[in-house]
């Protein structure tokens, strides 16, 4: 009977270990930091240093024609984007958030998949994030359609390594127009790999002592 109980505890431990590690997640971008104006016939690009623990340096980029804008007011806590028109022919306009660190290449191992708070969403996108300058038409494009967490796994991405990454780019595209999000914050889940192991050594000792 004991060893049921223990097991049951075990089982219950391991289903909760997705949201053990959501919680454990680092911040790469709260948006507290910079500000930015961001429309097809105005500014296409700037440049913000942002003080976060794994990168510090967000370059923000807009590409493509259309009607569009994307705005980070100071102090706001959230990036807010908007597409009233998309160009037909070819790939669209894109919003593109690159993170770097002023010092150099930093490292992601660790680490196993992406968080994106959306705060808002109204229309269809396609969310891509790629490392370095990986082939962009290998990484998996997620469709990005309502509000919430969103997980983009590290497995979408097309690179060679996460010991040694010099740039961290977010892609987001309109599928569809009108489309607008609000984003409040970028995270990174650490691996459960750890846990996982410490918690079936914990089940090898019940078996032993089962026995």
């Amino acid at each position: 009977m004991k060893f049921a109980i223990r097991l049951f505890a075990l089982v219950v431990a391991l289903s909760q270990l997705s949201s053990t590690c959501r919680a454990a997640s680092i911040v790469i971008d709260s948006f507290d930091d910079g500000s930015f104006s961001l429309t097809e016939d105005g500014t296409l690009t700037n440049l913000d240093l942002i003080t976060e623990t794994i990168v510090n340096t967000r370059r923000v980029e807009g590409s493509g024609l259309g009607d569009w804008n994307a705005v980070l007011t100071l102090g706001s806590g959230f990036v807010e984007y908007d597409a009233q028109e998309i160009i037909p022919s070819g790939r669209p306009f894109s919003l593109f958030l690159t993170y770097t660190r002023s010092e150099g290449a930093f490292s992601l191992l660790g680490y196993n998949s992406v968080l994106l708070d959306f705060a808002m969403v109204s229309g269809s996108g396609l969310l891509e994030i790629y490392l370095d300058t990986s082939d962009t038409n290998s990484v998996v494009q997620v469709p990005l359609s309502s509000a919430g967490v969103l997980e983009y796994s590290f497995d979408n991405m097309a690179a060679s390594s996460f010991a040694t990454v010099d740039r961290f780019t977010i892609s987001i595209t309109p599928d569809a127009s009108p489309f607008s999000f609000q984003l409040n914050e970028v995270s990174l889940v650490p691996e459960p790999s750890a846990l996982i192991l410490s918690l079936f050594g914990a089940f090898g000792i019940l078996r032993r002592q089962r026995q």
